[in-house]
Formats: structure tokens, sequence, C-alpha cells
């Protein structure tokens, strides 16, 4: 991780102030877009789950390459082209999810425990 992070500054120093078909030709990548991120998900399709991209993309001006930004799997250049108005989460529906998930979890947990813990003696067979 730290050999990653020592990469990523090395490139962000590189990276500073370039334009993103100058960055593609020289590293021999291409430009992709990338629909739907908002501050709200931090999963990118191709890219896989990058928060720190997802933060960037919500608040980097329009038409502009943001500066570098260090990623969970590399160093990122963005140009948002376009923001739409995200709507706010529906809280209730988050916390029913939520705490449907960890009921199902806290019951599983409580069976495991009760299995573990029990002391049974299964005679079945002297009766059979």
């Amino acid at each position: 991780m730290v050999k990653n992070q020592k990469k990523a500054g090395i490139l962000i120093k590189e990276l500073q102030g370039s334009d993103l078909a100058k960055v593609a030709q020289t590293y021999s990548i291409s430009i992709d877009t990338a629909k739907g991120v908002n501050f709200l998900t931090d999963f990118i399709a191709n890219l896989g789950e990058e928060p720190a991209v997802a933060a960037h993309a919500r608040t980097a001006p329009l038409n502009q390459v943001s500066a570098p930004i260090e990623g969970v799997r590399g160093v990122y250049l963005i140009k948002p082209i376009n923001r739409t108005d995200v709507t706010p989460p529906n809280v209730a529906t988050l916390r029913k999810s939520y705490t449907s998930q960890i009921a199902t979890q806290a019951k599983a947990g409580l069976i495991q425990s009760l299995r573990k813990n029990a002391d049974i003696d299964d005679k079945r067979f002297t009766f059979y």
C-alpha cells in the first residue's frame, strides 16, 4: 500500500495541469465517460468503488479538468460535462433497510451462538 501511495504521489505531480487527451496519449489509455455518478454512490461503472473520485465529481467545476485524484486503484483526472440535482434520499426507507439487515444478522448470530454453547447428547441411535 505504501508503494502504491508513493507511485500515486509521483503521478499526481506529473499530471498537474494536464489535458485529458495529452495524458491519454502519453500513457496509452482511453478516455471513458461515466454516467450516473453522484455523491450518494461510490461505485462507478468500469472503475469499481472509487469514493474519492465520486466525491470530486460532485464538486469539480463543469467542463474543466480536475486536479489529479488519488483513488483506490489508480490516479484519475475527471472532467464533469453535466450535473443534475440529486434527489434527497428517503431516510425512512434507508432506515428500514438497515434495520432489516441488522435484525437478520442478529438472528443468525443468535442461532449460531446457541448451537455453539448448547450441550446436547444425541442418543436417538439407541432407540431406532
